[in-house]
């Protein structure tokens, strides 16, 4: 059918990151409330350094901070940002989903990256105090963003690294 597949290593994207990364990763399904009023700053900073984390446990994974915003790249290649939010109380992470962009982006608190990234398959996510963040889909969009900016070779080591999970 032409769409991703097991065997590609897109899918299940967040039971193959599970088996990979793991105790962060192992923990049961998680949603993260992002509060009102006082603490809101806090609740952001605390899912964004979670999912931080998790991509910095892929190889050759390392954190930066171009613009002010925090980056994960690999061999100088972003493929998760946080930050950039208009409120320093929302959620913003950016990610590069070659394959399920088009489901991202039927959600309301999904749009196209700017500065044209948005046409290369970048979607960001920005969610406002009072929403709640749902680790296990950001995790799994941190998974195919680094699959979709790192050289062969690496990706190829991740699957040595963690046989699929079945």
């Amino acid at each position: 059918s032409g769409g991703p597949s097991e065997a590609d290593g897109w899918l299940p994207l967040a039971a193959r990151a599970s088996a990979t990364l793991g105790e962060e990763a192992r923990r049961p399904s998680t949603t993260w409330s992002l509060k009102r009023g006082a603490g809101a700053r806090e609740a952001r900073e605390q899912a964004e350094k979670k999912l931080i984390t998790f991509a910095l446990n892929y190889p050759e994974a390392v954190l930066q901070h171009p613009w002010g915003h925090d980056a994960v790249k690999v061999r100088g290649k972003m493929f998760a940002a946080f930050g950039g939010a208009e409120s320093p109380k929302a959620f913003s992470m950016t990610v590069k989903l070659p394959v399920s962009s088009e489901m991202a982006l039927t959600l309301a608190w999904a749009e196209p990256t700017g500065f044209r990234l948005g046409k290369s398959g970048w979607v960001t996510a920005r969610l406002t105090a009072g929403s709640d963040v749902e680790l296990d889909t950001m995790k799994g969009w941190i998974d195919q963003s680094y699959r979709a900016v790192t050289p062969e070779a690496l990706v190829k080591l991740l699957a040595a690294i963690a046989p699929k999970a079945r």
